[in-house]
């Protein structure tokens, strides 16, 4: 696919208008995300306390089989968060011009050799990758709540069992 010079300053030019839009979702998303991450962390802690007590003998001891076990749907990463060429959580989330959101480096290596969707097989207007820094930081903050469950998971147990 060849560009003409015109074509490519367009689409740059496109890309930098759409950076102030970017940010400004980013500022609303940020509070509402923190607030969602402090309420999933209090409501991963209830659960952990709850399913202790549930397990507790009548004798007010825990049994040694107390394994709070993280709900379903921290166990399964949000498909945004999934690379659709790896399969994996991506670590480097790029934006290609299909409007999709790849790994890096899948991307890149799929674009050597093609000019087309990975998802749809559509050509694409240009081979440009816009860095996603929402979904990574969404990526890790999914990251560093399942860490959190997981240590107070742990600390839970360890209570249980002492």
């Amino acid at each position: 696919m060849v560009l003409c010079t015109s074509l490519v300053c367009a689409a740059a030019a496109e890309a930098v208008a759409a950076i102030p839009v970017v940010r400004g979702d980013t500022r609303r998303s940020e509070a509402e995300l923190k607030a969602e991450e402090a309420e999933q962390a209090a409501a991963l802690e209830e659960n952990t306390r709850l399913e202790v007590e549930a397990k507790r003998t009548p004798e007010g001891y825990t049994s040694s089989s107390v394994e709070p076990s993280p709900p379903a749907n921290e166990e399964e990463p949000p498909d945004q968060f999934v690379c659709p060429i790896t399969t994996e959580v991506m670590s480097d989330p790029v934006m290609a011009a299909d409007g999709q959101s790849y790994e890096r480096l899948a991307i890149e290596r799929w674009l050597a050799t093609k000019q087309t969707s990975p998802l749809t097989g559509g050509e694409l207007d240009h081979s440009f990758l816009v860095p996603n820094h929402l979904l990574r930081r969404q990526i890790r903050e999914w990251q560093d709540a399942r860490y959190a469950f997981m240590f107070f998971a742990s600390a839970a147990r360890h209570a249980a069992l002492q």
